[in-house]
């Protein structure tokens, strides 16, 4: 396994931190009223410039509904946010009229492959 710096991973978890607020459109101010924390500290944790107790991260993940090893990951993984744009696609898809699914079907056949038989 890796190992990181103290400051290493206060960037990592800044840098998910900016991840996970784009994709859910969030402010500091947001995040902050979720986590019920000064947002100077969220934009400071946003920044990699503040050294986050586990209290306050756990606040934090607690706010954004991710688990705090998301936070301190290199990497952070595309399905972890995609994850959260499943409900979203599935209601878009519910709206959607038989000849618009059947389009979005082939799109993503084409994009994944045909489905197994007898799968």
């Amino acid at each position: 396994m890796a190992r990181h710096k103290p400051k290493e991973l206060i960037n990592i978890v800044g840098e998910n931190l900016k991840k996970i607020a784009k994709e859910h459109d969030l402010s500091s101010r947001d995040i902050a009223s979720r986590a019920d924390m000064p947002q100077a500290t969220v934009y400071k944790l946003l920044e990699g410039k503040h050294n986050p107790r586990l209290d306050t991260l756990e606040q934090i993940c607690n706010a954004l509904l991710v688990h705090p090893s998301v936070l301190m990951m290199p990497f952070l993984p595309t399905a972890v946010l995609m994850s959260r744009r499943v409900p979203r696609l599935v209601e878009n898809y519910s709206r959607l009229n038989s000849q618009q699914r059947d389009q979005v079907e082939d799109f993503i056949e084409n994009l994944i492959g045909p489905e197994e038989q007898g799968a």
